[in-house]
């Protein structure tokens, strides 16, 4: 039977008749469910048999004694490699019966990937580009493992067709076969003509370029991809994408020798890595501090360093998202002063811009009105000149946004809401899906603060959208928590605190807290158990009152 692809949707409903969850899993099981989808292209077939392979292996361990039951977000890392044995036997048995000269450049073609320039296989096989044309062109025409993919030209001027494997596992079927040596030689020789086709531009395909140096074992040339590729992924707002370079160009440091380059180059990567994750995994993250502390220390390792700035900023990120307003003051007095003794705008505009976020937080509303104005004045609505590999962010959206809450607190309201709406529109303008989603958040916030509930549960609705699209569980908690609490003003109690628990049950997921406090979570919750509806919608209430109140009062959490 000829079946059509499934969706990423049919893919994750099918997932979640078969896996045991809680609801707080579900954005868990989404990704899961998009890796597969990605992997299997949606056949239901590979789709099948690759869901079942993974829950083989979960269960067998888990009988067996010798692991745990797998979780959602292990399987999101075991989908990406695991072919099943029975597609590798048909595979296998399919390509045992090639003649020997297609069986060796099907091999080549592994190493290129899975879809390929032909002259990128001339370049690791025994052959010229016209004879590999033709050879490729046959296994297409019989549909024998490859299929055309067009053409393809190269800065240098070669021209040559491109075509792909049937499916990704094919590809991998095939690539398993070589040995180690043989892989590292191809990757090599592939990496090196590409290098040399693209000249100035092969920033373009960093990630395929760090990809072939690091399997032919050429760390230096790896490690400068690899910071590119992540460099190429925050440019397009994918902090996820980035981590997974970061990660790798910090496990290719050790293949590199000691010293003050080594230093130089951990350093950039620590500092892009919590950029990232402020995104991915919220400011206040466990994982933001480590990264940030080692760039501090990496700091003071390699001396006088202008990367100092970055890191401290990043401290102080990691203490407003933690609630540690004494310590958040202080980084922020700090940055300033640094920011001051090197004289550069944009890092001035962004010192301005945390030392007015955290004056509001600590219910100095004069002192905040005032440097977030001068941040914002200083950095206008264009992107300060700042390293997009260390800073995410624009000043003056997150100035603007902080500035709304100052203004709406100190009677300004009609300012406030002004405001509000600027930064999403420079936001918006900018292209930086990570702000639009930041300005997004807190104009939800803010009308929650004025208790226009319709707006509040339509902003925070889009917070929501937005940060399942783009793959960043903190906005999907936060943006839960807030939705499910604008969904309770307006009467619909059980609905509302069923987000809310969603909200609260990501943020645990992912190992940090979101929304109002706990325990308004949880007389709401008890209120609606016991059908006291007006008594939920109050500890809501409080729940808003009680983070204006901490505002005003400068309360500190020890």
């Amino acid at each position: 039977m000829s079946l059509p692809p499934l969706t990423p949707i049919e893919v994750a409903e099918y997932l979640g008749n078969r896996i045991e969850r809680d609801a707080s899993e579900a954005v868990w099981l989404d990704q899961v469910a998009r890796s597969i989808h990605q992997r299997t292209e949606g056949n239901p077939l590979y789709m099948v048999t690759v869901v079942s392979a993974l829950l083989g292996d979960s269960q067998a361990a888990a009988a067996t004694g010798s692991g745990k039951q797998t979780s959602l977000q292990d399987l999101i890392e075991q989908a990406d490699r695991i072919v099943p044995i029975n597609l590798t036997g048909m595979i296998s048995q399919q390509f045992s019966r090639l003649e020997a000269e297609e069986q060796r450049l099907l091999e080549v073609a592994s190493v290129a990937g899975v879809e390929f320039s032909a002259a990128a296989l001339a370049a690791g096989a025994d052959a010229t580009l016209t004879q590999v044309e033709k050879r490729c062109a046959a296994l297409a025409s019989r549909m024998s493992f490859l299929e055309d993919a067009g053409d393809d030209e190269w800065p240098d001027g070669t021209v040559s067709a491109r075509f792909r494997f049937r499916h990704a596992l094919y590809r991998e079927a095939v690539y398993a076969r070589l040995t180690a040596a043989r892989r590292s030689g191809l990757h090599n020789g592939i990496g090196e003509r590409q290098e040399t086709a693209y000249g100035d531009r092969a920033n373009e395909i960093a990630s395929e370029l760090a990809r072939h140096f690091e399997q032919g074992r050429n760390f230096q040339r790896a490690l400068r991809y690899r910071e590119q590729a992540a460099r190429n992924a925050l440019r397009r707002s994918a902090p996820r994408e980035a981590i997974e370079h970061l990660s790798a160009g910090l496990g290719i440091l050790g293949r590199l020798p000691e010293g003050h380059e080594r230093l130089e180059h951990e350093l950039q990567l620590r500092l892009a890595t919590g950029a990232a994750l402020q995104s991915t995994r919220g400011y206040g993250a466990p994982e933001v501090q480590e990264a940030y502390e080692r760039a501090g220390q990496l700091c003071q390792q390699l001396g006088e360093t202008p990367h100092l700035f970055p890191a401290l900023m990043g401290l102080w990120s990691f203490a407003v998202g933690r609630g540690e307003w004494t310590r958040s003051l202080e980084l922020a007095e700090k940055n300033l002063r640094l920011a001051q003794s090197i004289a550069e705008p944009a890092q001035l505009a962004r010192s301005l811009r945390g030392l007015g976020h955290v004056q509001y937080f600590l219910g100095r509303f004069d002192d905040a009105r005032e440097n977030l104005e001068r941040a914002i004045s200083m950095s206008g609505d264009s992107e300060p000149r700042l390293d997009t590999f260390t800073y995410m962010s624009n000043t003056g959206v997150e100035a603007r946004s902080a500035l709304a809450w100052t203004l709406e607190l100190i009677g300004y309201p009609d300012q406030a809401l002004a405001m509000a709406r600027k930064a999403v529109s420079v936001a918006e303008r900018l292209g930086n899906i990570a702000d639009v989603i930041y300005a997004t958040y807190f104009a939800a916030v803010l009308y929650g603060f004025r208790q226009e509930w319709p707006n509040a549960e339509s902003w925070s609705r889009r917070t929501i959208e937005l940060a399942t699209e783009h793959g960043l569980p903190y906005y999907v908690a936060t943006g839960k928590h807030l939705h499910g609490a604008a969904i309770a003003e307006q009467g619909r109690f059980d609905d509302g605190l069923s987000l809310m628990q969603q909200g609260v049950g990501t943020s645990q997921a992912i190992g940090v807290e979101a929304g109002l406090t706990g325990m308004h979570l949880m007389i709401a919750e008890n209120s609606i158990k016991a059908k006291q509806y007006r008594l939920a919608a109050d500890a809501i209430d409080d729940g808003f009152r009680f983070a204006k109140i901490k505002d005003e009062h400068a309360w500190e959490p020890e």
